[in-house]
């Protein structure tokens, strides 16, 4: 079955359950935190939307990394650098 956890969660065997949804085993249905929610079992996790190809940007970057990732889009025609 499939869980949303709100929280980490430890199953009585140990096994460590992240935040998310995740798949857990149908022996632990009793045992599952008040806080999470069992979701039906054709669920489907929505995927995130990508933003457009050429896209601005429109802040300065704080770190080195960020420079060069940024310098690296641009070369690859990925963003487009402003003025």
């Amino acid at each position: 079955m499939k869980v949303k956890f709100k929280n980490t969660w430890f199953a009585p065997n140990g096994f460590r359950f992240r935040v998310g949804v995740q798949n857990v085993p149908d022996q632990f249905r009793d045992m599952i935190p008040s806080s999470a929610e069992i979701l039906p079992g054709d669920y489907v996790a929505p995927v995130e939307a990508k933003g457009r190809r050429n896209k601005r940007i429109t802040g300065l970057p704080e770190t080195m990394s960020e420079a060069t990732e940024m310098f690296a889009m641009i070369a690859d025609g990925q963003i487009e650098a402003t003025e």
